[in-house]
This record gives structure tokens, C-alpha cells and sequence, in this order.
């Protein structure tokens, strides 16, 4: 099958985008018709047997058109923006975070009221990506996880933020994953692991603080030998584009802390692009 340019892209999102607009009139249309009729019979059911078609209309077709046309705008976007340097790109418009991943990064508490909006996943050499919104009971913000086959690390830690999690909830999630309290220290964090290696090394943790400074948002971060996975507390990455679309819109990376989470995530898996040596 044939993959869709960049060009037909918004030549489609733009015919999607003037069909919506048609059905907003065509319902504003049937209901300044009610009203009509309301004022020339000066009885009811006339008008409002056509106020409910209205009703339904907008139901059916109106809403429906403009849910479509928002995840086939988001889906766009996310593929050539927030994930536009991976390949195998999937992307999945409503609750598509496998919630066994979730369990096995063990980042935030995994819960039946867990939901999840705009996933993606995507591959760049040897590492796999993921990135979805999610909303916890008390917790909303995006996830974005990186892992890889190789082991290149020792050491297993999660860093919450503090007060991140209540009490009680902080409780039950570390029993449930098995984190115990750390004996190493970072300015605003809770640490916990799951191995013996107690003490972040210096050059992890120079990282990390560099990474706060970039990444304001950051109040999860999890690092283990096989990835690491981070998450960015009301911070979101669809909805966000604005004016005319262009290719250039869709180019667009709506996620600014994108860049200087994945560099951290290709150091600590030791994937950093390497300049080309002059041969």
C-alpha cells in the first residue's frame, strides 16, 4: 500500500476540516428552522419534531465528523512532529496504553481508573519508543518511555517528585512494585529502588538535574537497565496546534520537552548519535 505524502495529507485534514464546517451550518441551518416554523404556525410540534432532528443530527454527524477529523489531525501531527525522526510510527486515538507496559515500568500507580489518549510507539536503531496522555485518579500528564533489548546499565531507581502521591497511595504503590526507599539524595525527589545499587552515580544524577532544568514538568522518572521511562505532569501533546494547516503545521513537534527527554533517554541506553568519522 501506497504511504500517504505529506502534501495529500493536508489536502485530506483540510477536506475533512471544510466537511465539519459544512455540517456545523447545515445544524445551525435545521435549527434556525425550528425557530422559523415556531413563529409562522405558532404551534409547537412542528418546530419541534425539526428541533430534534437537529438534535440528532448533531449528534450523529456533527460530533462524529468533528471527533474524526480531530484524531485524524492528532494522528497527522504526532506522526510527523512528536515522532518524525522514528520509523514503524503506530499511533491509537483512545485508551491505547497497554497496560502491561505500564506494570512493567512500574512509574505511576496502574489503576481500573487509569485512561489514556493519543499513543504512540515508534523504533530509531535499537531503541523503542513510546509516548501516550494518561489520567490517573489524581494524576494527568503524558508518559513517554524508551527501552531496548541491551542491558547497558546497572541499577533500577524511580524518582517521584515530592508529595507527587498521597500517603496512603505512595504506600500501597511501592508494596505493589517493590520500591524501598533509597539511601541516595537529589533536591526535590523521593528515590526509590529495586536492587541493591543504592547510590546514583554522579554522572546520572549531573544529568538529571540537568534534565529538571529543561524539563520543568518532569515529576516521574524511572531508569533501569533495559530503559527508562519519564513522566511530565499537565503537560500534553495534542490540541495544540494553531492558524492555518500546513505541512509546516504538521511538522510541528507540540511537546518541548521532547528533545532533552529522548537525548537523556539515548544516553542513558547509551544510543547517542555519534558524529560520522571523516574517513
Amino acid at each position: 500500500m501506497k504511504q500517504e505524502t505529506l502534501d495529500e495529507t493536508v489536502k485530506r485534514l483540510n477536506t475533512q476540516a471544510k466537511t465539519a464546517r459544512i455540517l456545523v451550518l447545515v445544524h445551525l441551518g435545521i435549527t434556525l428552522a425550528a425557530l422559523v416554523l415556531l413563529i409562522v404556525l405558532r404551534q409547537i410540534w412542528i418546530p419541534l419534531a425539526v428541533l430534534v432532528a437537529g438534535v440528532l443530527f448533531y449528534v450523529f454527524a456533527v460530533r462524529t465528523g468533528n471527533q474524526k477529523y480531530s484524531e485524524a489531525l492528532a494522528e497527522a501531527n504526532l506522526r510527523n512532529g512528536l515522532c518524525g525522526e522514528l520509523e514503524e510510527v503506530t499511533f491509537q486515538a483512545a485508551d491505547g496504553v497497554d497496560r502491561e507496559l505500564l506494570r512493567r515500568w512500574a512509574v505511576l500507580p496502574v489503576t481500573e481508573k487509569l485512561r489514556s489518549r493519543s499513543t504512540v510507539s515508534g523504533r530509531k536503531d535499537a531503541v523503542r519508543y513510546f509516548g501516550s496522555e494518561v489520567t490517573t485518579q489524581d494524576l494527568a500528564g503524558t508518559l513517554l518511555i524508551a527501552e531496548t533489548d541491551r542491558s547497558p546499565r546497572p541499577g533500577d531507581w524511580l524518582l517521584l517528585r515530592e508529595e507527587l502521591l498521597g500517603d496512603d497511595e505512595l504506600a500501597r504503590f511501592l508494596a505493589e512494585y517493590g520500591y524501598r526507599p533509597s539511601a541516595a539524595l537529589l533536591e526535590g525527589w523521593d528515590i526509590f529502588t529495586r536492587t541493591s545499587e543504592e547510590r546514583i552515580p554522579d554522572d546520572t544524577a549531573i544529568r538529571i538535574l540537568s534534565l529538571t532544568d529543561e524539563a520543568k514538568f518532569l515529576s516521574a522518572l524511572r531508569l533501569a537497565p533495559e530503559g527508562a521511562a519519564a513522566f511530565l505532569k499537565n503537560r500534553f501533546y495534542t490540541g495544540t496546534l494553531r492558524g492555518a494547516l500546513t505541512e509546516h503545521a504538521l511538522r510541528m513537534n507540540t511537546l518541548p520537552e521532547r528533545d532533552a527527554i529522548w537525548a537523556f533517554f539515548r544516553w542513558w541506553l547509551n544510543a547517542e548519535e555519534k558524529p560520522e568519522e571523516n574517513s
